[in-house]
């Protein structure tokens, strides 16, 4: 019974291969070319309005300023070591598109009476910012990102950086994780 379903399957992949090679056969005989450009300068037409033509979101480890590394690995960022008092870059989540996107950041720490600082950076767009504390140390980052264009542009694209510091009151140690936890266009 599977068998005999598995002979159909690929007796109707074989065939419809063959009407696909005899008809660009017939179209490339008959001088119809035109017809595969036609196609497609039609797919490139899709590019933009049915998909995405230009979104993108990273992560980037930030340089540091005491006894700490930073390491990104994937939609993970890690801080770990020694922090020293004050303002410490953690990292960037770096973020680019071309039509309205909504992104969700998770922060933790285990650093007592340590503050997450956010800050962001952005050409063509508009940014609405959301930040939550959902517990001790750990903080959700709420975004959603509007392009706008240059003027008399049509052509544009929203580049926005998330910068992360955390601010500790004295020298001290631990450790900063940031997430992304969500990312698409609306």
């Amino acid at each position: 019974m599977v068998a005999e379903r598995v002979v159909q399957a690929v007796g109707i992949i074989l065939l419809i291969g063959v009407l696909f090679i005899g008809v660009l056969g017939y179209m490339q005989f008959t001088g119809m070319v035109d017809v595969v450009d036609a196609i497609k300068a039609g797919v490139d037409k899709l590019v933009g309005w049915f998909i995405p033509s230009n979104y993108s979101v990273e992560l980037v480890a930030a340089t540091p300023t005491g006894n700490y590394s930073v390491t990104v690995n994937g939609y993970k960022l890690t801080a770990n070591g020694a922090f020293a008092a004050g303002s410490n870059p953690v990292g960037s989540v770096h973020i680019v598109t071309d039509k309205q996107a909504a992104v969700v950041i998770k922060v933790e720490t285990d650093i007592t009476n340590a503050t997450i600082k956010v800050s962001i950076s952005k050409t063509n767009a508009e940014v609405i910012k959301d930040v939550e504390q959902i517990g001790t140390g750990s903080y959700l980052l709420k975004l959603e990102i509007y392009p706008i264009p240059e003027t008399n542009t049509t052509n544009y694209v929203a580049d926005v950086y998330v910068n992360i510091d955390i601010d500790v009151p004295s020298d001290t140690s631990g450790t900063v994780t940031v997430y992304v936890a969500e990312a698409h266009q609306i």
